[in-house]
């Protein structure tokens, strides 16, 4: 069985999530549409759309999660054989695993769905960490003298 700390913490995660998805999707439908310049509509539109991709993806991620654990209390006071129970705990790790993804998943639906996030992606790992790679790479190689020694290994076999 799982600690129920763990538990608690991604249940707490899901409903944050949830939630800071439902108020952002309501104040992008709150803009009125008359006012707004034709660039900001489409930053509006983008935004639409990586919100709705977004909570698409949470409930694809998290439905095996939520179906495994209804399915681990149900037949919690059972007792199951090794074999059941051994799949139980693969299905565990599977459902885990896809519920994790749903944090990492984020970044790259941002990357697909809109052109803005790409272009700061874009921006930051150009100027930035290329800078810092490139900056790194101009300094010029420090060769350290190597000192000669006169006795070879074969001539110290020798003297022993």
């Amino acid at each position: 069985m799982a600690n129920n700390g763990r538990e608690t913490e991604n249940l707490i995660d899901n409903h944050a999530t949830i939630i800071q998805n439902n108020i952002s999707y309501r104040n992008v439908r709150r803009i009125v549409r008359h006012q707004i310049p034709i660039r900001r509509r489409k930053l509006d539109q983008q935004l639409t759309a990586m919100i709705l991709v977004r909570v698409g993806f949470l409930v694809v991620m998290i439905l095996p999660y939520l179906l495994q654990r209804i399915y681990t209390l149900s037949t919690l006071t059972q007792t199951d054989s090794v074999i059941s129970r051994a799949i139980l705990q693969l299905f565990t790790a599977i459902t885990i695993s896809l519920f994790n993804l749903n944090y990492a998943g984020s970044f790259y639906l941002f990357l697909i769905t809109s052109t803005r996030f790409r272009r700061q992606v874009k921006c930051v790992f150009i100027n930035k960490c290329w800078g810092v790679y490139c900056r790194q790479g101009i300094r010029q190689n420090q060769v350290a003298t190597l000192i000669q020694c006169t006795t070879s290994e074969f001539d110290l076999q020798q003297i022993q």
